[in-house]
């Protein structure tokens, strides 16, 4: 008689931790999205949705230009501005426009290399129109040029924003989060 078995089931082997640790943005708190529902969009909603997105572009763009006054044009006078690698606990924070502008310049500078943010995936997850804020989420991958091409980092940004009275959507809080960065870091950047 042949008689059937189960199949043994087969250990899989305890997966080595990497650096960072999967979906740490998640775990840690910074990403929290909303699980897919029906949301507005109006013609209203659809029109602050593009303006989202494209704070997000012109952000990308005007940094890899050294633009650092079209930058600046994306956020709010209040702006609080945090870049952690591959964890929550971020490892520089700029408050204000002002100080946004000065770090920012001098971060560039001293990188001194040709950088392409390629920014995707913009999801506005919250969107009060009668209040003007949302909260949105987008990612990005970094090429640098310089004496060949290379990838500088990737890279979830998580923010609040704020439409303002000129009608424009800002950021009022902008997290930015490098699953790694290729390279030595700007010392300007730090805290």
């Amino acid at each position: 008689m042949n008689e059937t078995k189960p199949q043994e089931q087969k250990q899989k082997p305890a997966l080595t931790p990497t650096l960072p640790l999967q979906a740490w943005a998640h775990r840690q708190g910074k990403v929290d999205m909303r699980p897919l529902e029906p949301a507005d969009f109006g013609p209203e909603a659809l029109a602050a949705r593009a303006r989202i997105a494209d704070a997000f572009h012109r952000f990308g763009i005007a940094h890899d230009e050294a633009r650092i006054d079209v930058v600046v044009s994306c956020f709010t006078e209040d702006t609080v501005f945090e870049v952690a690698q591959g964890q929550a606990e971020p490892f520089t924070r700029f408050e204000g426009r002002a100080e946004l502008f000065d770090r920012l310049t001098r971060i560039v500078a001293e990188q001194g290399d040709q950088r392409r943010h390629l920014i995707s995936n913009v999801l506005v997850d919250e969107l009060d129109l009668a209040a003007g804020t949302a909260s949105a989420l987008a990612f990005s991958v970094v090429t640098v040029a310089a004496d060949g091409l290379s990838l500088g980092a990737s890279v979830i940004y998580s923010a609040r924003l704020r439409r303002e009275h000129d009608g424009c959507w800002r950021f009022g809080h902008f997290f930015i989060g490098m699953d790694s960065y290729a390279g030595t870091k700007p010392a300007a950047g730090e805290r």
